[in-house]
């Protein structure tokens, strides 16, 4: 799984690759769409992931 900082580095990659692109090259826009909807999906993941460690965390120090 990517970490946060290299989705974070993709996602502003492939948003400077759409603000410098024609619209009508749409082999591209296709390429940047399927990296913005990945990079959502390794975010979604790594927020899930986070909130769970967080509840844990919360959850183990409330009985202490």
């Amino acid at each position: 799984m990517k970490t946060l900082k290299e989705i974070s580095e993709n996602l502003i990659s492939a948003t400077d690759r759409y603000e410098n692109l024609p619209l009508d090259d749409v082999i591209s826009l296709s390429e940047i769409l399927r990296i913005l909807d990945v990079n959502l999906s390794y975010l979604v993941f790594v927020r899930d992931e986070f909130y769970k460690e967080y509840q844990s965390v919360y959850f183990n120090s409330k009985g202490s």
